[in-house]
C-alpha cells in the first residue's frame, strides 16, 4: 500500500505544479498583453507591410524587364532590325506605368499611414 500511496501523492503534487503553471502562464500573458496594440491590428499592420514589400518586389522585377528589353532594342539596332527593335521599345512605356503605379501607391499609403 505504500507503493500506491507514494504514487497517488507524486500524482496529486505534479497535478498541483501544473494548475499553478497555467496559472502563472495566464497572468503573465495577461500583464504582457496590457497597453499592447491587439492581435488583429498587429495583423492588419503585417499584411500591410507584406502587400507594400510584393509590390515593391514587382516594380523591381519590372524595371529589371524595362533594362532587358533596352539592351534587346540596342542589340536589334546593331543587327538592323529597325522594326522588332522598335516593337520592343514600345512594349517599354506600360511597364513603366505600371512601375509608376506600384510605387505611387506605396508612397500614397506612407502618406496615410504617417
Amino acid at each position: 500500500m505504500t507503493n500506491e500511496r507514494a504514487v497517488g501523492v507524486a500524482a496529486g503534487a505534479l497535478a498541483v505544479i501544473a494548475v499553478l503553471s497555467v496559472l502563472s502562464v495566464r497572468c503573465s500573458s495577461r500583464e504582457a498583453t496590457r497597453g499592447a496594440p491587439d492581435v488583429g491590428a498587429r495583423v492588419r499592420t503585417e499584411l500591410a507591410a507584406g502587400a507594400d514589400e510584393l509590390k515593391e518586389q514587382r516594380a523591381e522585377a519590372a524595371e529589371q524587364e524595362i533594362r532587358r528589353r533596352r539592351l534587346l532594342a540596342r542589340k536589334l539596332l546593331r543587327d538592323g532590325k529597325k522594326a522588332e527593335a522598335r516593337k520592343v521599345m514600345n512594349s517599354i512605356p506600360p511597364l513603366e506605368e505600371q512601375v509608376r503605379a506600384w510605387r505611387g501607391e506605396q508612397q500614397e499609403q506612407g502618406k496615410d499611414g504617417e
